[in-house]
């Protein structure tokens, strides 16, 4: 499956372009004074800090959790993606699951559905139901999660 081009004038704002230079720190030596993850690390009203870079290596999935829900992360080719961890089909983790083929979609460890990490949408197995995809940014080496696509905290 190649990757889907966004209808031509549209910017989606699901992914990050990280820096080629990866953190070298973990959360308690960043060097960033008390950083906080999660619920208590609202960098403004829309983001919250979630991750080092490097807590994230190229060609791999994460998950993380954020008050009330659990995200996974894919770094894939210099971009990240965050999208809901759960499957809609039986809700197996998909940070669990492995990258497609063309490395544009997750593929869930319980019953192979698929999803395609840019929309979210299912392109295969037994799931009908998309994950939510949230914004994503990387402020100083910390990935950043922001609202749903379509939504807000």
């Amino acid at each position: 499956m190649a990757r889907r081009a966004p209808p031509s004038g549209s910017l989606r704002r699901t992914r990050a372009r990280p820096s080629a230079r990866k953190a070298e720190a973990s959360q308690t030596d960043a060097g960033a004074g008390d950083v906080r993850l999660g619920e208590d690390a609202r960098v403004d009203e829309m983001y919250r800090r979630v991750s080092s870079l490097a807590e994230v290596p190229e060609g791999e999935l994460r998950s993380f959790d954020l008050p009330g829900l659990r995200v996974a992360i894919a770094h894939i080719e210099n971009e990240l993606f965050v999208f809901g961890d759960e499957c809609t089909h039986e809700g197996c983790s998909l940070a669990e699951g492995k990258l497609g083929e063309q490395e544009d979609t997750v593929v869930c460890p319980c019953h192979e559905s698929e999803f395609d990490l840019a929309t979210g949408e299912p392109v295969g197995g037994p799931a009908v139901d998309p994950v939510p995809v949230y914004t994503v940014r990387v402020t100083d080496e910390w990935i950043e999660v922001g609202p749903p696509s379509e939504g807000s905290w």
